[in-house]
Formats: structure tokens, C-alpha cells, sequence
């Protein structure tokens, strides 16, 4: 990536490239690039579009690219050349898992030889947390405690 695109590429990518590769390298994998590798990433927020809104005409070429959801999974299959399915999946709380279910599906199809699930929410906007926390999706210790009974809430 250019240094122009990174700089106004959503959070939300950059994170997801950093801990892919991050990833792939900790599990010994240093052969990916050009094979047949889906990846599906699970997607929350869209803060980045509210806060860009606010000033678009500073984004340009990069306004597309840069940020939105849509593109998270895109980013790292281009990035890092994998070349099977590419897929964002946007079910709110659900879709890191939903991911996952659509990645052991393309597998068992035999779609692609391997895959990458990732998942992001950042909340950035200060409009999304006072939502969140309003309704009660916010967790009120700052924890998160998947599968718990004692879950309260995103972290």
C-alpha cells in the first residue's frame, strides 16, 4: 500500500493486514502468495464512514478503497495474493462466527485449499458508543466473556 492509502485506509484494514500476516508467519506459512486461500472476515462497524462524512473532500482516490467494511476481506486477499474467495460478512454481533460457518462451508466444497477468518469492530465514533452503551450491547466491566453465562456484553 502507498503511503497516502494507508494513511486514510479504515483502522479496521490496516489491523486486520498486521495480525493476517501476523498470523500466517506464527503458524509457519510463508508460501501463500497466488494460491487458492479464501479469506472471510467478520464486520461491525462503520464508524470510519460517519467520521469521514464529515470531511470527504480530503479523501479522494482513497475514499472508496479506504474505507467501509466491504473492503475489509478484499484488502487482505489483494495484499497478500491469496487468490481464493473473498467474502465480508456483516450479521452485527454474529459475524465472526458466521465467518467461520461460511469458510468451513467453501472448504468442505473444496472451493479453496485453506483459509483465513478474521474479524472487526472497532468503535470509534462517539455517536456508535453512546448507542451501544445505551442499549446494552456495551459491556459494563470492559470485558469480553464469549460463550460465558456471566457475559454482559462487547468489550
Amino acid at each position: 500500500m502507498r503511503k497516502a492509502e494507508v494513511e486514510r485506509a479504515d483502522p479496521q484494514q490496516r489491523q486486520m493486514l498486521e495480525v493476517t500476516r501476523e498470523c500466517l508467519e506464527d503458524a509457519g506459512e510463508f508460501d501463500w502468495k497466488g494460491r487458492p486461500i479464501g479469506c472471510f472476515m467478520g464486520s461491525f462497524g462503520e464508524d470510519l464512514v460517519e467520521m469521514f462524512a464529515k470531511e470527504a473532500q480530503q479523501y479522494g482516490l482513497y475514499r472508496v478503497m479506504g474505507y467501509g467494511d466491504f473492503m475489509l476481506s478484499n484488502r487482505v486477499s489483494y495484499e497478500l495474493d491469496l487468490m481464493g474467495p473473498s467474502q465480508v460478512v456483516r450479521t452485527g454481533c454474529s459475524a465472526s462466527l458466521v465467518a467461520l460457518h461460511e469458510a468451513c462451508l467453501t472448504l468442505s466444497r473444496g472451493d479453496c485449499e485453506g483459509a483465513i477468518v478474521g474479524g472487526a469492530n472497532l468503535i470509534m465514533a462517539p455517536g456508535m458508543t453512546v448507542a451501544m452503551t445505551e442499549q446494552g450491547v456495551l459491556s459494563p466491566d470492559g470485558s469480553c466473556k464469549t460463550f460465558s453465562a456471566d457475559a454482559n456484553g462487547y468489550a
